[in-house]
């Protein structure tokens, strides 16, 4: 019985500074935010996270890994309704008026461009790249056979375009923060019913 709450409240603990580490990084960005504030927010001492994350990489790892695991969760929902473009809409309306938020947008270009000047995150980031696309490759497969049937070729030259669309999205919020608009919603609809070949 112990050894089996041991492992569930470590995991809670390591969600816990992961919350705390978005938190920070999301105000102060990575470089900005230090670990003992990262400490004060997840209300534990530094020692303590250390027994955890050895340092901010093995954060933005743990990072990474709970967005791509919220992504999965809403792809998975979408894919109840056994349409592909229910999950295409489900992933562009992260990119709607409420989500993500100015911070979560900072938090992704953030650790994007850390990923341009550390290669271990760089490395870190394209893994979760390759997990993705592989899920979004599978949900192909699964609700949109026709469009599996074209190739490993196609199928990933149109998830490229489709993840482009979405960074695109984000950054153009930062640029023009009133681009969510109904107009701009119907067109995306329009682009992603001609990725699916509809």
């Amino acid at each position: 019985m112990t050894a089996e709450i041991a492992p569930k409240k470590g995991e809670a603990r390591r969600l816990q500074i992961v919350r705390a580490a978005i938190g920070c990084f999301e105000a102060a960005g990575f470089h900005g935010a230090s670990m003992s504030q990262i400490s004060e927010a997840a209300g534990m001492s530094v020692g303590h996270i250390y027994h955890y994350f050895p340092g901010k990489e093995a954060l933005i790892a743990a990072i990474v890994e709970v967005k791509l695991e919220e992504t999965f969760q809403r792809m998975s929902a979408a894919a109840l309704k056994s349409s592909l473009f229910d999950v295409l809409v489900a992933r562009a309306g992260d990119c709607s008026e409420s989500s993500p938020t100015p911070r979560e947008r900072a938090l992704f270009f953030e650790i994007v461009a850390e990923g341009e000047r550390n290669p271990k995150v760089a490395e870190l980031l394209r893994r979760a790249d390759a997990r993705l696309l592989q899920r979004q490759r599978e949900l192909f497969a699964d609700l949109e056979p026709e469009v599996a049937a074209l190739g490993d070729a196609e199928v990933g030259a149109r998830l490229e375009v489709f993840n482009a669309l979405l960074n695109g999205l984000m950054l153009r919020k930062v640029f023009n923060p009133d681009c969510g608009n109904d107009r701009l919603a119907a067109t995306i609809e329009r682009v992603l019913h001609s990725l699916i070949g509809r």
